[in-house]
């Protein structure tokens, strides 16, 4: 007896099992589910032929390409080796021609001066003529003795040393974002654990404390471990609406509401003493606003933002000098946030226009691509896991 189609607003009777999915459908449905089945191998085969041009194009040249750069850069200055000996040999040769050519030359032409001044002058005698002939005579037996001398070169067969090149797989640290693949784990935010305490509004790790530090609504800072087991709130200037926080192993940076393009630094080993309080050159209080600041290698990255345009900067932490900055262009109002990877270089996410741009450590863009929705942050864990969170899901990139 067959069973009913699964569909329950279905009212045929007649139906048909999908051995595929072990379900019964009556032939309009199964229609639909074998469509949508259909519909399904879309985006999979969209998918293969990107991995496709990935293998065949971006990942040879990814793999090789600074290789062939170099072995075809060694047949160059081989080729160029070669010439250079082959020309000086030449050389040689020629030089060896010359010396013993040289007299007969001289002579040969000495005589053919001497004809013409006689065929000019018209005063030749029997004597001269004699004198000529006899001198040619004594040339020519010598240029036959000359042809009975010849040279050898000895030329040994080019081997070339096999070992001279060689190649070696090796396991790099540096991150092509051109080549980010899709996420291998996503986790829904709407799953978070609650925080009672106010809006986190920026966050950074102490290896000192071992340590969050949290700014919370823009004044209040604590303490948490990673499980939040252990909260504890820490009074510095209550008065400052605080913003952004960053740490070294020695110090805590903190960036205020009320002094925007100011730094205050203060001593994680020491109850948390402010040592130095440091206005930033080159910004401006009304017009520059700082999004981010990470610490890193003794020195702090900031991404800045006006009115005109935005910029990454990095500056020294010891006397806040500026050592590099990168303009983004001319987009106002835009957010941008910043992660560390690995050689110091920076990835820095545009949340407005979804994007990621890896920044290497002397401060030029190494490459731009979209990301599928706007990045708000991200982390890189254990140098080849990168986490990007978005509004609704948090992402990790296998890199």
């Amino acid at each position: 007896m067959s069973q009913s189609c699964i569909i329950e607003s279905c009212c045929s009777t007649l139906g048909i099992l999908c051995h595929c999915c072990d379900k019964t459908f009556c032939p309009d449905h199964l229609d639909e589910h074998y469509e949508s089945i259909n519909e399904q191998l879309k985006p999979l085969a969209e998918e293969i032929n990107t991995l496709n041009d990935q293998i065949m194009n971006k990942t040879k040249m990814k793999l090789i390409g600074n290789c062939l750069d170099k072995l075809n850069q060694w047949r160059n200055e081989s080729y160029k080796t070669i010439n250079n000996f082959y020309e000086k040999k030449c050389r040689e040769l020629e030089e060896y021609y010359l010396k013993h050519t040289e007299n007969h030359r001289k002579e040969i032409n000495e005589i053919e001066s001497e004809l013409n001044k006689l065929i000019h002058e018209q005063n030749t005698t029997e004597d001269d003529i004699k004198l000529f002939q006899s001198t040619i005579d004594i040339l020519q037996q010598q240029i036959k003795e000359l042809h009975q001398i010849s040279y050898h070169i000895n030329i040994r067969s080019f081997e070339l040393n096999q070992n001279c090149l060689s190649i070696e797989q090796i396991k790099s640290n540096e991150i092509d974002f051109t080549l980010l693949s899709s996420p291998f784990k996503t986790i829904d935010c709407s799953n978070y654990i609650l925080w009672k305490n106010g809006y986190i509004h920026h966050v950074c790790w102490s290896s000192t404390l071992e340590k969050f530090i949290l700014i919370i609504s823009n004044k209040e800072i604590f303490l948490t471990d990673g499980n939040f087991q252990s909260i504890e709130q820490i009074n510095i200037d209550p008065e400052k609406k605080w913003r952004l926080c960053a740490c070294s192993e020695t110090s805590l940076y903190l960036l205020s509401s009320q002094c925007s393009t100011e730094i205050f630094e203060f001593d994680l080993l020491s109850s948390f003493q402010l040592i130095q309080r440091s206005k930033l050159s080159h910004l401006s209080q009304e017009r520059d606003y700082i999004t981010d600041i990470i610490y890193n290698n003794e020195t702090l990255a900031l991404a800045i933002n006006n009115r005109h345009k935005v910029h990454i900067e990095l500056r020294s932490c010891k006397t806040f000098d500026r050592l590099w900055l990168i303009q983004l262009g001319s987009k106002p109002y835009s957010y941008y946030s910043m992660c560390l990877l690995n050689c110091n270089d920076w990835l820095v996410l545009d949340h407005k226009n979804s994007l990621l741009m890896h920044i290497t450590s002397n401060g030029n863009i190494k490459s731009t691509v979209g990301y599928k929705e706007p990045p708000m942050a991200a982390l890189l864990l254990h140098s080849n896991i990168l986490a990007i969170k978005t509004e609704n899901y948090l992402n990790f990139h296998k890199i």
